[in-house]
């Protein structure tokens, strides 16, 4: 757990009796786990204190209970291979983990590790399982968080080929699986969503006149559809509970889109100068690759 995360009370004891469960202990095969979960990630909320500090916090922690990292598809990935994404907080294995992971990665080459931890042990959602932690209050915090995020990804690629080098710096056959693979390379996927997303946008004042809306709507198709999402999950409390849950939910949603549509150029800044630097720092210059800003 981060310094900054909260457990319930008995939360502890759902963890270990979690891990324990004769359906999670895990099989190691060829340097993996290939059944049960080395790993349980817990639902992260954001607590209240930093959920209500300012007006992006606010916008930011949505209409109370959202889930932290569900950008991350971790439920879905759950659901549909019984394996989910590991995201830094949650309970080991010890044991195996001292297996799989000592000396697995070259030294100074991994600055997000919850990915390439969760692919070696088959990290598992404890979808039912909250717990609190803080988020950022200003746009500024979490663009840098944003970027250290995006600069661990592009890292992380060097993990996806089929062989990949240890901490011996020996060549080896790469033991996770192809799905695991797939999340490595769907991280980077997802952070050059703004910049191809801005982009198109740019795109529109040069094309002709009649192509330009399909254009506008491609373009800002990225910030359109999570306030779809949000007005038909909503839309579902119209007439049980209008004033106290759908109204705020349906003004969240809106907020959210005009906040995303005015920072898209920003947010694809941020995405480019984190690919270009992870991309250098890795293939040529060989430093600074653990560049790291704390949440203070």
């Amino acid at each position: 757990l981060d310094s900054d995360t909260r457990l319930h009370t008995g939360s502890l004891c759902d963890l270990v009796g979690a891990m324990l469960h004769p359906a999670n202990r895990p099989v190691i095969k060829n340097g993996a786990v290939v059944l049960g979960h080395a790993i349980l990630q817990p639902r992260m909320e954001p607590s209240l204190t930093s959920a209500e500090k300012t007006p992006f916090s606010v916008l930011s922690a949505g209409n109370g209970g959202s889930d932290i990292y569900a950008s991350a598809s971790y439920v879905t990935y759950q659901s549909l291979f019984d394996e989910g994404i590991f995201c830094g907080k949650g309970i080991f294995d010890l044991a195996v983990f001292s297996e799989l992971i000592d000396g697995a990665f070259p030294d100074g080459a991994v600055l997000s590790h919850d990915l390439l931890e969760g692919s070696r042990l088959r990290a598992g959602a404890l979808t039912d399982l909250p717990l609190n932690d803080d988020i950022p209050g200003s746009p500024l915090s979490a663009r840098d968080r944003s970027h250290r995020w995006i600069r661990g990804d592009v890292q992380a690629l060097a993990f996806a080929g089929s062989h990949i080098a240890d901490g011996a710096g020996r060549r080896l056959r790469n033991p996770i699986s192809p799905l695991s693979r797939f999340k490595l390379i769907d991280n980077v996927r997802r952070a050059l969503v703004p910049i191809f997303s801005a982009a198109a946008l740019l795109l529109c004042l040069f094309a002709p006149e009649r192509t330009r809306l399909p254009i506008l709507l491609f373009a800002l198709s990225y910030c359109i559809t999570p306030f779809l999402l949000t007005v038909l999950r909503v839309t579902r409390g119209v007439g049980r509970r209008f004033f106290s849950y759908v109204m705020p939910g349906y003004l969240h949603a809106v907020s959210s889109l005009l906040y995303s549509v005015s920072s898209l150029l920003q947010t694809a800044l941020t995405s480019v100068d984190a690919v270009l630097r992870a991309g250098w720092r890795t293939l040529f210059s060989r430093k600074r690759t653990l560049e790291w800003k704390t949440a203070a």
